[in-house]
């Protein structure tokens, strides 16, 4: 029965390699490949210059010469006269060969010059397709998704010679589509980034004012024990009105009565009617409900404007996903299509103003004293630094990769000297970054820097290992 199978098998015909391509357009810019082969019959697809296929038969009609081409998933009939075939088109089609690499990796830094030691300009994703413009011992010159030209080492990819194929009218039609769906979603979110930027400024008045109430309010307090008062009637007025509670600074935890140094010796302030309270308790009352006004003000400006900045945030996701399938679609276009050269209208900057940076600064402070976990992922329960950074980041619309040494792709290089609150500093030793921290000003970084320390403050200075510093902000 074997030898009855292997014979039957031998004998069987043996399905036949995919032809080669034999025939390329020979036009400016794009050939119709038609139903029937006639000028007078429809349209079924394009074929643009360079772009190649295979001959299926020819076919003469009063009209000249006809071929009956396949490429991709056009089949139709193209006129001799907008065709190279045979030995006149094999020149042709050798140089329409351009060569695509595949990201191995599950992301690669793309560096501006074939050297590890260069600046880091992008980061691509695993599968990501990239351009190939040029090789040079063991480097690849590519164009990124968003066009950025850099260098990649060559063992990190998978490279393969493609040609350009016809495309259908429906393939356009979708691919336009597509191409327009992101402009448009490119334009609501920079609108709405414009819009949460000038709420966020437009809070700034009210910031201010509770700065000015808080100040007035020192001011109230010295006056309100030079003529009497005492520090435990004025933290109760404070508590009255405030709801505040007295903190230990470096505990957290509420300090007893009994522990305060100053006992009161006048008659408790809540014991006293309005009309018999002193003019200095008024006065000092008055400067209290002032900042009491003034931070209710700025919270409700506060609320107002982020919530113009959750609508931009979810802008950008629904923005990010139509450029993602545009860039996609516009990889797989024939080159010389309209659309294949797409470039994002998404500028890729978030709009805060330049005050944002001491704002994270504070989101970020109050998880000082949580742990330090490995690949953590959670301000409260644990996380590494890279964790820490891309969770503080990702609060205020910006995405980053959890790794170190990804991050230190993100942004613009500065200067130590031009630091400034929520920059990212990065600490690098045989080019190899390690480690990376946020600055808060004052020559000082916030981290989550170790299992023994969580997340701490530490002076810029206490690792002597080379600094890079990268502004996202």
């Amino acid at each position: 029965m074997f030898i009855f199978l292997l014979c039957l098998m031998l004998a069987m015909p043996v399905s036949a390699a995919e032809p080669e391509y034999d025939c390329t357009a020979n036009v400016e810019e794009y050939v119709n490949i038609r139903k029937e082969p006639s000028s007078e019959s429809d349209s079924v697809g394009k074929l643009y210059r360079g772009g190649v296929g295979q001959v299926i038969k020819e076919v003469e009609t009063d009209s000249g010469l006809w071929y009956r081409i396949r490429s991709g998933r056009v089949t139709g009939y193209v006129s001799s006269q907008y065709l190279f075939t045979g030995e006149e088109a094999l020149p042709v089609i050798e140089e329409a060969a351009y060569t695509v690499a595949q990201v191995i990796p599950a992301e690669l830094t793309v560096y501006d010059e074939p050297d590890t030691g260069s600046n880091m300009i992008d980061v691509v994703r695993e599968s990501t397709f990239l351009d190939v413009l040029e090789e040079q011992d063991g480097w690849t010159k590519i164009i990124s998704p968003y066009q950025i030209t850099g260098w990649v080492p060559s063992d990190q990819l998978t490279k393969k010679e493609v040609y350009d194929l016809a495309e259908t009218l429906k393939q356009e039609e979708e691919r336009l589509q597509q191409i327009e769906n992101a402009d448009e979603t490119a334009k609501e979110e920079s609108d709405l980034w414009q819009v949460a930027e000038e709420a966020l400024q437009g809070t700034e008045p009210s910031r201010l004012a509770v700065m000015d109430a808080l100040m007035a309010q020192e001011e109230a307090r010295s006056t309100f024990l030079e003529e009497g008062g005492t520090d435990r009637e004025a933290q109760m007025i404070e508590e009255e009105i405030l709801g505040t509670e007295n903190e230990d600074e470096e505990t957290g935890t509420e300090t007893p009565s009994e522990e305060l140094t100053e006992e009161p010796t006048e008659e408790p302030v809540e014991d006293l009617t309005e009309e018999t309270l002193p003019d200095y308790v008024i006065t000092y009352r008055q400067a209290v409900e002032k900042v009491q006004e003034a931070q209710l003000a700025a919270e409700a400006e506060q609320e107002k404007a982020h919530e113009k900045v959750d609508a931009a945030q979810k802008a950008s996701i629904t923005a990010a996903a139509a450029e993602k399938v545009a860039i996609e679609a516009a990889r797989k276009a024939p080159r010389g299509a309209e659309g294949s050269q797409f470039t994002t209208k998404r500028d890729h900057t978030i709009y805060f103003p330049p005050s944002i940076g001491d704002e994270l600064v504070s989101y970020a402070a109050q998880f000082v004293g949580n742990p330090y976990v490995w690949g953590g992922e959670s301000l409260t329960n644990g996380c590494d630094c890279s964790g820490f950074t891309m969770l503080v980041y990702a609060k205020y619309g910006i995405t980053l990769p959890h790794f170190a040494q990804s991050q230190a792709a993100y942004g613009t290089p500065v200067s130590k000297e031009d630091l400034q609150p929520g920059d990212l500093v990065f600490f690098e030793s045989n080019n190899y970054i390690f480690h990376v921290a946020i600055y808060i000003g004052n020559d000082t970084v916030i981290h989550a820097a170790s299992r023994a320390s969580g997340i701490c403050f530490s002076r810029l200075g206490y690792s002597s290992a080379h600094q890079i510093y990268r502004r996202l902000l």
